[in-house]
């Protein structure tokens, strides 16, 4: 009994082979998958199974498999087991990201309010606020995050430009940094 790989991706094909040998002759070999009946196949001393692994976003499967042959004679025997594990396919997309501003001019001394959202196909395990490069916040387990200044124009400036960007990251690690909104 063999597979043709026993550690595979989610939709990949893989092969069961079962092989019998008797001096009476084989009659029969069937397959199981655990103890459910897959294929028959009769007068023959090899048997072969082909599946698509299966497997949902984010759980491993694993899939065991077995042959029992026969003989002229009715007498039989069973084959170890070979089990197939099947690992979910990974998540290398990106989340969406984007950020906004209460206002995009202000006078000093007055608030201003950054909104965060992002969204993914799986869950975002965080999003990072950046006020000129430098992060101010971050939010966990949420898909938006609000960070909120009083800005202050220095008495020596006749201005300030303030740059906000936000970075989410989803939880299989996958990150993307929003456009920037200056006020």
């Amino acid at each position: 009994m063999s597979a043709s790989k026993t550690s595979v991706q989610n939709n990949e094909s893989v092969t069961i082979t079962a092989t019998a040998s008797d001096s009476k002759g084989v009659t029969k070999i069937e397959l199981y998958e655990d103890s459910s009946l897959i294929k028959t196949c009769n007068n023959t001393t090899s048997c072969t199974y082909t599946f698509t692994a299966q497997s949902s976003a984010s759980t491993e499967r694993t899939r065991v498999f077995k042959a029992k042959a026969y003989d002229a004679v009715g007498n039989t025997s069973n084959s170890s087991a070979v089990t197939v594990r099947i690992s979910p396919t990974k998540d290398t997309t990106k989340p969406d990201v984007n950020v906004s501003v209460s206002a995009t001019s202000i006078t000093t001394g007055r608030q201003v309010t950054v909104t965060t959202n992002a969204s993914d196909a799986s869950e975002i395990s965080k999003i990072e606020v950046y006020r000129n490069g430098e992060r101010v916040k971050t939010c966990t387990n949420t898909t938006s995050c609000v960070y909120s200044i009083t800005l202050t124009v220095p008495s020596w400036a006749t201005s300030q430009t303030n740059k906000f960007h936000a970075r989410a990251t989803d939880k299989n690690g996958n990150e993307r940094t929003s456009s920037t909104k200056e006020v």
